[in-house]
């Protein structure tokens, strides 16, 4: 998959609601979305409904979680590549020194990308906030 493939938002169905048979989303369903306008503002998602997405799925914690970009994905699904992300707060900031890593393999259990096998040198998702963490790039 592509790196902007993997960042379009996905909600995963947590409890029970009115209407859920009738959109076909049981509890651990993933609300997955197509597409986005510029114009409207607003993600379709692949029911063919009109959702807008901070406002509907955000709205409701309590029935939908937004999973993490790389949650709930395979193996086949995860990018080669990773950028770690940094606060722009921080001292040493700098975005021309962000650091691109190439993974050679992934962990799916632990949830880590392989850097140096040997080694052991890893990218590992699960250990920073999304805002501190690792994005994919083509």
């Amino acid at each position: 998959m592509k790196a902007k493939d993997l960042l379009i938002p996905r909600f995963e169905v947590i409890n029970n609601y009115p209407d859920c048979d009738k959109h076909k989303l049981a509890i651990g369903s993933i609300v997955t979305f197509e597409y986005y306008t510029d114009e409207t503002k607003q993600w379709y998602n692949d029911n063919g409904q009109l959702k807008i997405y901070d406002a509907y799925y955000e709205g409701y914690p309590h029935l939908f979680r937004k999973l993490n970009w790389w949650e709930k994905r395979t193996k086949e699904q995860m990018p080669k590549k990773l950028k770690s992300l940094c606060s722009k707060d921080e001292p040493n900031f700098d975005i021309e020194k962000e650091e691109v890593f190439e993974i050679l393999d992934w962990d799916m259990n632990g949830m880590m990308g392989f850097l140096n096998i040997e080694k052991s040198q890893v990218c590992d998702l699960e250990i920073f906030t999304p805002e501190y963490g690792y994005i994919p790039v083509d």
